[in-house]
């Protein structure tokens, strides 16, 4: 399907003759005659503009308007309309993504790609935020969804959104409220976001804002006319911030079901809640996320590392906790008239973009929404809650974001799933490429997990140390630390005499795991002397010896996914060797495509391991 790429539309366009050439909110009367000049047509498509079903209707776009729904003639139209057969299929308003965290250009692409053309950002690095904002002004990005974000968050020194290791500024008062929040209106945010989260609830530890300081931060942002959405993960916390005056809340709690408390607050407030039903339940491995993430149809547009991370992931969380009160409280809340906005809180657990909206809106009616429902919380709801009333809706005026599906979603919410055209402002998103190097992709990773074992792995001997840091194939061992990820972790590695049952030398890794919660130090082993994967799925074990700090130590192994598989391992005495042994099949490592293996310390502090006769097997 070829579609001619219009312009990006301007809002100003919208209040000229075009916009007013038709009164939104409903089908206009056709036009008397035919389609003449550059125009793209959708014929007899079953429509839901974004709060209703209209049935079956035209819809024509002219640079990258909708310019009218209802009977058009298309006989005698001439060869620069594009006629788009919509017989069996849906059209619907291009999906909004309540909750992301972005941080580069090809998500949003990738999330386009999945039909999400309008992404709200939860909290980004700023520089990043206002490079994508500039390109995007200058229309430079016509295959990316359009980013709307907070820029950084507002939280305590040592609060949530301080653990990853980059430093943010922090709100510890009252008095700094108003400073802070014009810095990120300065800084172009669209709106504000607030965390009043002390961690109980996912039994962690923060700091956290108190009530006067989550008062003056919402305070704040209405004075710049900004919205105030608030982090909790707590029933508590939600009455509180609904109390201090927030407009919506970043997501649902999970501590409990909702009360009357609560939902009387909700509708005094007419605040909106973002349910991210998806994290919640990617977060205790519903097995409903799997089935909907592997669909052959969703499957067909995501490279299948960034898949396999994903149910990497729904396994490591198996048995983590128990899924309770987060879709119940959803369902409580449709019931109360509660405005809910579908939003994922990717990368979070994994969850990719684009294909995670597809398993919120699946999980939106497991809940208790309509299909229709849970449209709306993807389109019109979270267009109109953070007042971007161009898009979200299949009207005339409106901007040409639009998604056309095979079936009908409205009685079948998996429909979302068959994607057969994706347009932003008038212009087609190139969906038959991105399938064709996704398959690519696809048979280069089964080419992998079919190809021969890497020479000299044969006898499962890595390195013995009796030399040096030398392997049996592949790379010798290297330093490897936090330093990548912009950490400053430090590490040496050494070889010393005397290994483990009196051998003759054994690696010493000595260092120091900075504060923080994505820090590392420790030594790599990569199979192959290009860092390419390997093929190692005939061994079964991973077996070394270990002496050094007493505690708990790491073991990562990396494939092709961006998500390494992860053991660990306990040293009780620092004078005495103790045999690690590791089933690489219990813990579903990365054995067919295995890139490299990690030991070292993950823990902050110095540390000292020695290891030797490390053994792949």
């Amino acid at each position: 399907m070829q579609v001619q790429r219009a312009p990006l539309w301007i809002l100003a366009l919208v209040l000229g003759p075009l916009g007013a050439a038709c009164e939104r909110g409903g089908p206009s009367n056709p036009p008397s005659d035919p389609i003449i000049g550059p125009a793209l047509v959708f014929d007899d498509v079953h429509v839901f503009d974004g709060a209703d079903d209209l049935g079956t209707t035209d819809v024509v776009v002219r640079d990258g308007v909708i310019t009218s729904i209802g009977h058009v003639e298309l006989a005698g139209a001439g060869p620069e309309v594009e006629v788009i057969d919509g017989r069996g299929k849906t059209l619907l308003p291009g999906l909004i993504d309540g909750h992301v965290h972005v941080s580069s250009i090809s998500q949003l692409d990738q999330a386009a790609a999945f039909g999400v053309t309008t992404v709200l950002d939860m909290f980004m690095d700023e520089i990043t935020m206002r490079a994508i904002v500039r390109q995007q002004a200058k229309g430079k990005l016509p295959d990316a969804a359009e980013l709307r974000s907070s820029g950084t968050l507002a939280t305590a020194p040592g609060g949530h959104g301080t653990e990853y290791g980059v430093e943010i500024p922090t709100v510890a008062s009252p008095d700094e409220a108003a400073a802070w929040v014009a810095e990120r209106v300065e800084r172009g945010v669209n709106y504000i976001k607030i965390v009043d989260d002390d961690g109980h609830a996912a039994a962690v530890e923060f700091g956290n804002l108190d009530l006067a300081t989550i008062e003056a931060l919402i305070a704040g942002a209405h004075a710049h006319e900004r919205l105030a959405v608030v982090h909790v993960s707590d029933l508590a916390a939600a009455k509180r911030s609904l109390r201090a005056g927030a407009d919506g809340l970043a997501h649902v709690w999970f501590d409990a079901p909702a009360d009357d408390e609560v939902l009387a607050l909700l509708a005094e407030r007419h605040a909106f809640v973002i349910a991210t039903a998806v994290v919640m339940q990617t977060a205790c491995a519903d097995p409903r996320v799997r089935e909907v993430a592997a669909d052959a149809r969703l499957a067909a547009l995501i490279d299948p590392r960034e898949l396999g991370g994903l149910l990497e992931m729904l396994d490591a969380n198996a048995g983590a906790r128990p899924c309770t009160h987060a879709l119940t409280t959803i369902g409580q809340l449709d019931a109360a008239g509660i405005d809910l906005i579908a939003g994922t809180d990717i990368p979070n657990f994994g969850l990719p973009i684009g294909l995670a909206m597809h398993v919120e809106l699946s999980l939106l009616v497991d809940a208790g929404l309509s299909p229709i429902a849970a449209l709306r919380a993807a389109t019109r709801t979270p267009a109109d809650r953070f007042r971007m009333l161009d898009r979200g809706r299949i009207e005339p005026g409106a901007r040409a974001d639009l998604i056309l599906v095979e079936g009908d979603p409205l009685r079948d919410i998996a429909a979302t799933r068959e994607l057969v055209g994706v347009w932003k402002a008038g212009a087609a998103i190139d969906l038959a490429t991105r399938r064709q190097e996704i398959a690519k992709a696809i048979a280069a990773a089964e080419a992998r997990r079919s190809a021969p074992p890497p020479p000299g792995s044969e006898s499962g001997l890595v390195s013995d140390f009796e030399v040096d840091l030398s392997t049996a194939y592949g790379l010798a061992w290297e330093p490897a630390t936090d330093e990548v990820a912009g950490g400053t972790s430090s590490v040496e590695l050494s070889r010393v005499a005397g290994g483990m049952l009196g051998s003759e030398g054994a690696l010493l890794i000595r260092g120091e795991v900075a504060a923080g919660t994505r820090a590392w130090a420790g030594a790599n082993f990569f199979p192959s002397v290009e860092r390419a994967t390997v093929n190692l799925s005939s061994k079964r074990w991973l077996r070394f010896g270990a002496r050094g700090t007493p505690g708990t130590h790491a073991v990562l192994l990396f494939g092709s996914s961006p998500m390494p598989t992860m053991a660990s391992f306990e040293l009780a005495d620092a004078r005495e060797w103790t045999l690690v042994e590791i089933d690489l099949e219990a813990i579903r490592a990365p054995s067919s495509e295995l890139t490299f293996v990690f030991i070292g310390a993950t823990t902050p502090g110095p540390f000292e391991l020695r290891i030797d006769d490390v053994r792949i097997e």
